[in-house]
C-alpha cells in the first residue's frame, strides 16, 4: 500500500505536487494557531491578549502602505513580463519595500511619541513593527516566486519550522519577562521570521545586485498603488473593529473580543474547508 501511494506521489504532475503541499502549510498554519490560542490565553491577561491583536491589526492595515503589497499580483505578473531575468525582479521589487520601511522608520523615531499615541501602542513596539516592514517582504517574494517556479520542499520545510518555532518563543518570551508580557510575546514570536528575513535580503541581493530599474520601478508602482483601496478594504473589515474597541473600551476589552473573534474564524476556516 505504502508502495502504492509512493508511485502515485511519483506520477503526480509538479503543479499538483506544487499545490498540495502550498495547501498543507496553509492547513499546518491554521492548525498550530488554533491549538495554541489556549495556552496564550492561559498565560497572558486581557490586556496582553488585547494588545498583541492591536499591534496585529495595525500591523495589518499599515503595511499595505510601506510595503505596497508588492508581492501580491504584480510581482506574478513582472515574473511573467520580465521572466527573462526573475532575480531582478525580485531584487527591484525588494528595494522598493526597503526604502519605503525605511523611510517609515526614520518618521517614526523622529515623531515617536506621536505616533505611538496615535497607534495607542508603545514605542517599542512602534519600531519593532518598522523591522517586520522591512523584513516580511522578502520571505513573501521569495515563496511567491518558489510558487512560480512550482517549488515546494524547501518553502515546506521552512514554514513547518517557523510555525513550531513561533509559539515556542512566544511562550519562553512571556515567561522571561513576566511584566511585559504583550511586548515579550510579539517580539519574542517574531524574532523567526525576522531573522529569516534578513538572511533572505542578503541572500537576494547576493544573487542580484540590481538595486534600481527604472521599468521595473515604474510597473511595480504604476500596477500596485492602484490597488491599494482592494487591499486595504479586506484588511479593514477584519481589523478595524479592534481598533475602535481598544481606543473606545479599552485594550482588555479588545482582548476578550479578539479571542472570541479569533476562535469563530478558525471554526469558520474549518467548515469552509470541509
Amino acid at each position: 500500500m505504502i508502495e502504492n501511494l509512493k508511485n502515485k506521489y511519483r506520477s503526480m504532475p509538479i503543479q499538483l505536487k506544487a499545490t498540495l503541499f502550498y495547501t498543507m502549510i496553509v492547513f499546518l498554519q491554521n492548525t498550530v494557531s488554533l491549538i495554541t490560542t489556549p495556552i496564550f490565553t492561559r498565560i497572558l491577561t486581557t490586556v496582553d491578549y488585547g494588545t498583541i491583536n492591536l499591534y496585529n491589526s495595525w500591523y495589518n492595515i499599515l503595511s499595505i502602505f510601506v510595503t505596497l503589497n508588492l508581492a501580491a499580483g504584480v510581482y506574478n505578473n513582472a515574473l511573467l513580463d520580465f521572466g527573462e531575468d526573475k532575480n531582478k525582479v525580485t531584487s527591484n521589487f525588494l528595494s522598493i519595500s526597503v526604502l519605503l520601511s525605511t523611510i517609515v522608520f526614520l518618521l517614526c523615531v523622529i515623531f515617536r511619541k506621536l505616533v505611538s499615541n496615535l497607534l495607542g501602542l508603545s514605542s517599542n513596539l512602534v519600531f519593532y513593527m518598522c523591522l517586520n516592514f522591512l523584513t516580511l517582504p522578502a520571505w513573501n517574494l521569495y515563496i511567491n516566486k518558489q510558487k512560480f517556479d512550482y517549488k515546494y520542499k524547501i518553502p515546506f520545510i521552512i514554514s513547518i519550522i517557523i510555525f513550531l518555532l513561533n509559539p515556542i518563543l512566544g511562550i519562553l518570551g512571556v515567561y522571561l519577562f513576566p511584566t511585559n508580557k504583550a511586548i515579550a510575546k510579539i517580539i519574542f514570536s517574531g524574532l523567526p521570521n525576522v531573522i529569516l528575513g534578513f538572511f533572505l535580503i542578503v541572500i537576494t541581493y547576493k544573487n542580484c545586485k540590481s538595486f534600481f530599474d527604472k521599468n521595473l520601478w515604474k510597473y511595480a508602482l504604476k500596477f500596485n498603488i492602484p490597488l491599494i483601496p482592494h487591499y486595504l478594504s479586506n484588511i479593514i473589515l477584519s481589523s478595524s473593529d479592534r481598533i475602535m474597541i481598544a481606543r473606545i473600551c479599552g485594550e482588555a476589552k479588545a482582548g476578550i473580543y479578539s479571542l472570541s473573534y479569533n476562535i469563530s474564524s478558525a471554526v469558520n476556516r474549518s467548515f469552509d474547508r470541509n
